[in-house]
């Protein structure tokens, strides 16, 4: 059943080790272009980076997030209404969460497209769950950001430096275009949120002031 809710995914004990590079001691020349391959799945997330230029171009590794119960591969795609405030599977563990909004990604296809999705359907307005979609996605890019700096320490110190997220959110039969859309200016104010050092997750509120943004987002979509 789509609305049967996604068990708490199996912990990693401890943070995987980062293998570090051997230092040359001749400094960097060539620039890092950081891709971040970001799979927004229906009940969980899960992320992938990799360097395409510097040291190994050819690997991608899989990010590991510390969650209220310990390490992951996978995020559930869920966000947790506490009062005034959002909390999601970093914060706290979701087993006993009563205001839960799970199924981020179906429950904003049904809103944008009423003939699709209809078993996701709620209360929720279109605008609502693209601030609580953006909300979650800037959660996890904010983690990934730490993972990029744990693993490439001298990110950034190249003034050429570059990263890019691409996301993946594969949904059948809906209105593409107002999907896509709409999820796009998603993460762009979750990326704009974020900013580039990935530090300190952003609130509600500051998704709310990117999404009504439109210069701002036209910037995020052309970079």
């Amino acid at each position: 059943s789509p609305l049967d809710t996604p068990k708490s995914p199996a912990k990693e004990q401890a943070r995987p080790p980062v293998k570090k590079p051997a230092d040359t001691g001749q400094g960097r020349s060539m620039e890092h272009l950081i891709v971040v391959g970001l799979d927004f799945g229906t009940a969980y997330t899960k992320c992938v980076v990799r360097d395409a230029l510097v040291r190994d171009p050819g690997k991608a590794y899989p990010v590991p997030f510390e969650l209220a119960g310990g390490w992951s591969y996978l995020v559930p795609s869920v966000v947790v209404r506490q009062q005034t405030d959002l909390a999601s599977a970093f914060d706290s563990p979701l087993d006993d969460a009563n205001e839960r909004i799970d199924y981020l990604k179906m429950r904003l296809v049904s809103e944008l497209d009423q003939r699709r999705a209809a078993a996701w359907r709620d209360g929720e307005s279109a605008g609502d769950m693209q601030v609580l979609v953006g909300w979650f996605i800037a959660q996890v890019l904010a983690r990934v950001g730490q993972e990029i700096h744990r693993r490439w320490p001298d990110f950034g110190s190249h003034r050429s430096d570059e990263c890019f997220i691409n996301i993946c959110v594969p949904i059948a039969h809906a209105d593409g275009s107002r999907v896509d859309q709409c999820l796009l200016d998603a993460l762009c104010a979750a990326r704009i949120a974020v900013g580039p050092a990935g530090a300190q997750a952003p609130t509600v509120e500051q998704i709310r002031i990117n999404l009504s943004d439109e210069a701002s987002l036209r910037r995020a979509r052309a970079h």
